[in-house]
């Protein structure tokens, strides 16, 4: 897939993305009497790339799988990871006042309401979800599985374990073995779920399941060192949000334990392995745009 075609791609999903976000929070209104409805609605269609909505419905489109049957899947990852950066960004976590280019919702709504926001596309979530799951007639398993899926790596074993290891980290530095299970959770197991989601609902076999798995955790890395990197070598203008908080903070990043040209080529090494995974994946399906995706990913400016 060339660039300007998987770039084209990116464009139409993030629209469509936004559009369904827009349909399922359009009763989040100051008429609904809830502050924090209007937060959460502030933060989760202010933009943003959409890998992991994305991520799902490229898998799941993959195996077939209809557009009514992936949606519900789709819009609760991406509300999941809307209400970890909300929460991400409070005074007691990282501090930020900057977020996709606005104020973060506790700067423009206030901590209390903001920590409100974050519970309530959280809870939102799950019970898209599970409307789809009660409402449905086909793939109930299925469904129930990507749901399982989808809380285990919000959860105490993925990616709040990783937010807990992170902030345990600030001031200390980690070790190599340390740094990955940390990313392997906090970044990466939201990545996992959105490609084992899609999988699951196309029924795809356990051997494509363990590969997908497998490629998440990659690129679930690829995506925090290129962060880390962003975070150190980039600004506010052109991130999003702000920069140099790791230094900062003495956080222990790829960066900072690795040095900023390890830290490329960590990068480059594990989008090999990514295309690895991808060339066996390839055998009898069109994983075109997860190709150009592995291409894109240390590549992005924000």
């Amino acid at each position: 897939m060339l660039k300007s075609d998987f770039n084209a791609v990116l464009l139409q999903h993030q629209i469509a993305i936004e559009s369904f976000l827009e349909d399922y929070t359009s009763n989040y209104t100051e008429t609904s009497g809830s502050s924090a409805a209007i937060a959460s609605r502030y933060s989760l269609l202010g933009g943003g790339k959409r890998i992991r909505p994305i991520l799902l419905i490229e898998v799941a489109k993959l195996y077939g799988v209809k557009e009514s049957d992936y949606h519900p899947f789709a819009a609760a990852i991406e509300m999941i990871h809307t209400y970890s950066l909300i929460h991400d960004d409070l005074p007691a976590m990282d501090d930020d006042d900057l977020r996709r280019g606005q104020p973060s919702c506790h700067k423009k709504y206030g901590e209390a309401t903001a920590i409100l926001a974050g519970d309530l596309l959280l809870t939102a979530a799950f019970e898209i979800m599970l409307r789809d799951i009660s409402h449905s007639s086909a793939l109930i398993e299925e469904k129930i599985q990507a749901a399982l899926l989808i809380a285990e790596a919000a959860g105490g074993q993925g990616m709040i374990a990783g937010q807990c290891l992170d902030l345990q980290l600030e001031q200390v530095k980690a070790t190599e073995i340390i740094l990955t299970d940390l990313q392997h959770k906090k970044t990466g197991a939201l990545l996992v779920a959105s490609l084992l989601a899609g999988a699951v609902l196309g029924k795809a076999t356990e051997f494509e399941i363990g590969l997908w798995k497998q490629l998440g955790l990659t690129w679930g890395l690829i995506f925090q060192m290129v962060d880390d990197v962003l975070d150190f070598t980039s600004d506010a203008s052109v991130l999003g949000k702000s920069t140099g908080k790791d230094e900062r903070d003495q956080k222990s990043t790829f960066v900072t334990v690795y040095g900023l040209d390890m830290t490329k080529e960590l990068i480059r090494k594990e989008q090999g392995k990514a295309s690895k995974l991808l060339e066996i994946l390839s055998e009898g399906q069109d994983i075109g745009f997860f190709m150009a995706l592995n291409d894109y990913l240390p590549e992005r400016a924000k």
